[in-house]
């Protein structure tokens, strides 16, 4: 073995050395980090708590059975009636006077009815303060297997849930207003004169 000195390394060759060792432990570290996220998700457990299951309105009624819808609305006496033909919608007034039904809207309509879903049940509730005396503002009767009634009345104070009335029970029934504003919108401009 000699006893020789090492030649020196220059600044340069030391500085490379240097940062390829710290870029070796950083890529350790960033590796452990990952395998430590990815290994505790893998042991998470699932509870079914995490989705909860949504009120529906109608749960039985999907859009693909209903065959009739009729808006009614109680203030003004309007009444529109869509029915479902072979590749089309019908649509006729009160007095049996044919509309016009726009297509395009009817995949909404039937989608908004199937998905209104509530926020509270009232029981025993005095049907005047909730605008449902004698059936409410709105009346939305749809077939779909058998018939659905839906009677609309008013809106809560802060204007964000509606008060119903399902299949004529004596329970009044808080709906988001989101919802039922659409629908009564879809359906009054559903057809045109």
């Amino acid at each position: 073995m000699s006893t020789e000195p090492r030649p020196p390394r220059s600044k340069r060759a030391r500085a490379a050395a240097s940062s390829s060792r710290l870029l070796i432990i950083v890529f350790a570290i960033l590796m452990m980090a990952v395998y430590l996220i990815v290994s505790s998700r893998r042991f998470t457990p699932v509870t079914s708590g995490s989705n909860p299951t949504v009120p529906y309105l109608f749960p039985a009624v999907e859009p693909t059975i209903i065959t009739r819808i009729t808006l009614e609305n109680r203030q003004t006496g309007a009444v529109l009636s869509l029915t479902k033909i072979p590749g089309d919608w019908h649509g006729e007034d009160k007095n049996g006077e044919t509309v016009t039904v726009d297509l395009t809207k009817m995949p909404e309509l039937l989608r908004t009815l199937t998905i209104l879903r509530y926020n509270r049940i009232l029981e025993d509730s005095a049907l005047e303060q909730f605008g449902l005396k004698d059936g409410g503002w709105f009346r939305i009767r749809f077939e779909a297997g058998k018939t659905y009634t839906l009677d609309i009345g008013a809106q809560n104070p802060d204007r964000s849930l509606t008060y119903v009335q399902r299949n004529g029970e004596p329970a009044v029934i808080l709906v988001p207003s989101v919802q039922v504003e659409a629908l009564t919108r879809l359906l009054q401009g559903e057809a045109a004169p």
